[in-house]
């Protein structure tokens, strides 16, 4: 019988759920894992009451700035991933796990099945993403359903063409990648240079202290002004679709008339799809055809270490220099990743304030997007090892020195981005040179305490890089708004140390500047040395052979 799934993947997809929810409620049930299910709670409690809050005291958007903003917003996503394939080129058309690579591709199952069960896979969470996204709107949709059909479409929609670029990236010859990553990117650095030059040289009415956000949103409507050309008409055409089903009054002609649009573009990335994979399949180019060649990574530290003194440092040396490699082997992926925060930290650079002020802001900048943006691109520690915790738990080194050797790479990476931020502000905006050496004193400890917090989180609950489902879309949430509160509560602290600085100050006859810098460094490494001991000891705690599933 000719059927797009076998008979046997329902099943397995509906196993793989029971699973999943016995094994979540397991593990949040016992005893092991109170605490994070305490703290997972308490953060899905702030955010269901931040939404709630969003939707009693808000106003509704303008309904065509909503209309605009959601199909702009379904392009910029396309975009993006364009762009962060380019960047670095995907190593399988899909990504399988140990279990499925054994039982699934060697199962009597046609390819088209096989592709089918993936996106059965990747589209579970739309469904989770669309009544989020419907809820958190609901002010501006006329009729929840129709917002909800509207949303679930789009978002299904940005997933087939999500795997429809990184099949096109990973299917087709290595020239013709490298020539497409040139054209992409140069389009990319010649747009957002344009933007930044006409957001720099525009006259600024407003040099207060939210100019530098002013200057941020100004750069976006540069950006968004590409819309209005052809090729952004082009490209916005097929999201415009979409966004009249989410903003549609009511059920009336011209809603249906958008709704099959929506479903018939649907249906034809659906179709691209699995064109695409039955095409490379039967030419097994690109990087496919190399599945069972090592990866240059794997290779390349043993060849250099036989040029280069590694120093032990009692495991740190060797584990940091493996992540050191895997980082090299994705230069282009990393620069990719500064570029975007690179800029948004030096907009305040263009404002008029005082050198003080503006260095200050650009000190906040760095830490924010060091804090929301870059753990999400750096991701050479615990969380590129997922299936190779097991043979870091059997090396002869301690917890304490496995977790300063996995975090060390993005530490540096983090670091060196602020010292090119720091730098480039301190040139165009001269400020006496403490201030610099202030600022790199307290930004280095916290980038341990980020990154320490990152891997704790993982190592509690390990998952693969590329892992899709609800239940990554869950942990996402999670730890984004644990962030969030991470860094609202930082700016607390900050702020009530500058004003018991003061009063210490004035009571000791102590300068208090002296004093807040002092005790804001102190309070840094102080945090940094728990987070450090708090990953050190998850992961000795962790079984990997169980936490992992291998």
């Amino acid at each position: 019988m000719n059927t797009l799934l076998h008979p046997a993947l329902p099943l397995l997809l509906r196993l793989q759920f029971n699973g999943r929810i016995c094994g979540l409620s397991h593990s949040l049930l016992s005893r092991r894992n109170w605490v994070l299910t305490l703290v997972g709670v308490v953060l899905a409690v702030v955010w269901l009451g931040n939404a709630v809050a969003s939707l009693l005291f808000r106003g509704p958007y303008d309904p065509e700035t909503f209309h605009r903003a959601a199909s702009l917003g379904m392009l910029g996503y396309v975009l993006w991933q364009v762009l962060r394939v380019s960047a670095k080129r995907p190593e399988h058309r899909i990504e399988w796990t140990p279990a499925e690579r054994h039982f699934l591709l060697g199962g009597p199952f046609a390819r088209r099945e096989l592709v089918a069960y993936r996106l059965v896979k990747v589209l579970s969470t739309t469904v989770l993403k669309a009544t989020c996204v419907s809820i958190l709107f609901l002010p501006e949709l006329r009729v929840w359903w129709i917002g909800f059909v509207g949303a679930l479409l789009g978002f299904a929609f940005l997933e087939m063409l999500r795997l429809a670029v990184e099949f096109t990236a990973c299917g087709v010859s290595r020239l013709a990648y490298l020539r497409t990553r040139t054209v992409v990117l140069a389009a990319a650095i010649a747009l957002g240079s344009y933007a930044l030059v006409r957001t720099v040289m525009m006259p600024n009415a407003d040099q207060g202290p939210i100019a530098a956000w002013s200057l941020l949103r100004s750069f976006g409507l540069e950006l968004s002004a590409f819309r209005g050309t052809i090729v952004g008409c082009w490209l916005e055409s097929p999201f415009v679709v979409f966004a009249n089903v989410l903003t549609s009054n009511g059920v009336s002609t011209q809603f249906y008339g958008s709704l099959l649009t929506a479903i018939a573009l649907l249906g034809t990335a659906g179709i691209l799809l699995f064109r695409l994979d039955a095409a490379f399949e039967a030419g097994q180019s690109g990087c496919e055809a190399a599945e069972h060649v090592p990866p240059r990574e794997s290779s390349q530290p043993q060849m250099l270490a036989r040029r280069v003194s590694i120093p032990r440092l009692g495991g740190i040396g060797p584990l940091a220099w493996r992540q050191f490699e895997g980082a090299r082997g994705h230069l282009a992926g990393v620069l990719v990743a500064l570029l975007a925060p690179t800029i948004l930290a030096c907009l305040p650079l263009s404002t008029t304030l005082d050198h003080a002020t503006i260095f200050a802001n650009v000190v906040g900048s760095i830490g924010f997007f060091s804090l929301v943006l870059l753990p999400s691109a750096f991701k050479f520690d615990f969380r590129r090892d997922f299936e190779r915790l097991h043979v870091l738990k059997s090396l002869p080194f301690r917890p304490a020195s496995v977790a300063l050797g996995q975090i060390a790479v993005p530490v540096l990476l983090t670091s060196l981005y602020q010292v090119l931020v720091l730098a480039i502000a301190w040139w165009l905006q001269p400020i006496s040179a403490a201030y610099v050496l202030i600022a790199l004193a307290c930004l280095l400890p916290a980038n341990v305490m980020i990154y320490s917090i990152e891997n704790t989180f993982f190592l509690i609950s390990p998952h693969r890089m590329r892992q899709e489902g609800i239940e990554v879309f869950f942990k996402t949430t999670l730890i984004f708004t644990a962030k969030g509160l991470l860094f609202g509560g930082a700016a607390v602290v900050v702020f009530c140390w500058v004003f018991l600085a003061g009063v210490l100050g004035n009571a000791a006859a102590i300068d208090h500047r002296l004093l807040f810098v002092a005790g804001l460094s102190a309070l840094a490494w102080v945090a940094a040395g728990l987070s450090v001991c708090v990953l050190s000891r998850v992961y000795q705690r962790m079984e990997a052979g169980v936490d992992c599933g291998t």
